[in-house]
């Protein structure tokens, strides 16, 4: 009788907002539970519910092709309870790119190998990663080439395989095949910003080679939270977001965040490298913000149509994001 007798319906919800960073419409954004595979979409205010879920600890995901994923993970559900104010911002996906030149030699037959360190600065949270390498040897099966991240995973990109009728030239997994153990879809979830690592090692005499070159490029974004308003969280690192709507006539608003209080300036410059406007000068406080142009100039005269930049300069950070004003 109780193997047989039916479970009763999950009585439990969770609700909040999941938002997209500079925009105004946040409509069709996924919004799901782990374990399960209860989900909900959001509305244009990026509102969404998703009902009739069991007691339990779940992580919440939002998703939208062309943005990174959000997650919170233990929010907990309690039957016949709504739990609230889960929310989740989601920046648009993007794709960054370092390159090292170190022309090192690899020392013949050393296991030892050598190292060379890479620094990315932006903070973003990887959904997807390529490795190029330039490594010209005459035998590339004396050779293991292994990758770390900041967060201290390591993919082994070649382990001893192939003979000298090839160098080690080309990008992973495009070009080439990671041999393991691990693979690239490990740093998925990680954040890039930090010191990335690459190990050259030959294992046998008689064959030299120069690791001349090693880029790392991933695709992704900055995902967060945001607060029990629905207005954002302080973002990590400096960020300019860039103007909204672009093209624009006449006015359009730039979005910026800022990790910590401090002096911000955004100035509007035409492609002439003149000042036009000045639209924040001053201190700032943490977070997200906007400031709007009505393309006018300082004296509030009308702009002519054409290319304009916002510049935005604030403790050593300096970006530019260009705007297009139509009439």
């Amino acid at each position: 009788t109780y193997l047989i007798t039916p479970e009763s319906q999950p009585t439990g919800s969770v609700s909040g907002v999941a938002m997209l960073i500079g925009e105004g419409d946040h409509s069709g954004i996924r919004v799901s539970v782990s374990p399960g595979s209860d989900y909900a979409f959001t509305d244009a205010s990026g509102a969404y519910a998703i009902e009739n879920i069991a007691g339990g600890t779940y992580t919440v995901r939002a998703e939208k092709d062309g943005w990174a994923t959000a997650e919170i993970d233990n929010v907990v559900v309690y039957e016949g309870q709504l739990t609230p104010g889960v929310h989740l911002l989601l920046d648009e996906v993007s794709q960054y790119e370092r390159c090292a030149n170190p022309n090192l030699p690899i020392p013949d037959g050393n296991p030892a190998g050598v190292y060379d360190t890479m620094t990315m600065t932006d903070d973003v949270t990887i959904t997807d990663a390529e490795v190029y390498v330039e490594i010209p040897h005459t035998y590339i099966g004396d050779l293991i080439v292994e990758l770390t991240s900041p967060e201290g995973t390591t993919v082994r990109l070649h382990s001893q395989g192939g003979g000298s009728t090839n160098d080690l030239i080309g990008w992973y997994p495009a070009e080439l095949t990671v041999s393991g153990p691990g693979a690239l879809a490990d740093y998925t979830g990680e954040s890039c910003l930090g010191d990335w690592e690459i190990w050259v090692s030959d294992n046998a005499g008689a064959d030299t080679g120069t690791l001349v070159s090693w880029c790392v490029r991933v695709t992704g974004g900055a995902s967060t939270g945001v607060d029990e308003d629905g207005e954002a969280l302080v973002p990590s690192t400096h960020v300019l977001r860039g103007a909204n709507p672009n093209p624009f006539n006449p006015v359009t608003k730039v979005s910026y965040g800022l990790p910590k209080d401090g002096d911000v300036a955004l100035r509007v410059y035409n492609v002439a490298g003149k000042l036009v406007r000045v639209l924040v000068d001053g201190p700032g406080t943490a977070g997200y913000h906007e400031a709007t142009w009505d393309g006018r100039d300082e004296r509030g005269a009308e702009v002519a149509s054409g290319v304009y930049f916002c510049r935005m300069e604030a403790e050593g950070f300096s970006e530019a994001a260009k705007m297009v004003l139509l009439k």
